[in-house]
């Protein structure tokens, strides 16, 4: 015999008990009238445990929407502290990002030497340039300053797919 199912609860089969309903002894849950099987309806069978299951649903629901203010609740906060998390990484990573290109500066002044040098040589004389300017075409990053960006950059990831899992929790 398979289990009965009423309001999503499983509920094992029992062994017959006798009840006394009007007068004559007949076994619950009535499983059989005349050697053939009973359809379960409304009408012809009535579970006592009905009240019980209400009152468990009734609780549930409660609890149900009390959990979800909680997650309301607290995806509000989470999109508060990734907003102002993200904009302070972002800030940041505004000031180290320019550590990963060549300053303009730099390239100005290392050109202006070299036009510099050339037109004082066509003149004849002689004029002494400092050597720390560096060739624009040798630059390369530090691998800290990669190593700091790309962090940077994914903590803003991170951050701000939270803020979008919060705003999609809402």
């Amino acid at each position: 015999m398979e289990p009965d199912v009423e309001l999503g609860v499983n509920v094992a089969p029992t062994a017959s008990v006798p009840i006394q309903v009007q007068g004559e002894a007949q076994a619950y849950p009535p499983s059989q009238i005349h050697g053939q099987p009973q359809a379960r309806s409304e009408k012809s069978f009535s579970d006592p445990s009905g009240p019980l299951f209400s009152m468990y649903l009734e609780r549930a629901e409660e609890e149900d929407k009390r959990m979800v203010e909680n997650w309301k609740g607290d995806a509000d906060g989470i999109l508060v502290f990734t907003g102002l998390f993200s904009a302070s990484v972002a800030t940041f990573l505004g000031n180290t990002y320019q550590g990963l290109q060549l300053n303009p500066q730099d390239a100005s002044a290392f050109y202006l030497s070299r036009i510099y040098q050339q037109s004082a040589s066509d003149n004849g004389s002689q004029v002494s340039i400092p050597s720390t300017i560096s060739d624009p075409a040798t630059f390369s990053p530090s691998t800290t300053t990669v190593w700091v960006n790309a962090l940077w950059f994914l903590s803003l990831v991170i951050s701000l797919t939270c803020a979008l899992l919060a705003t999609m929790l809402q």
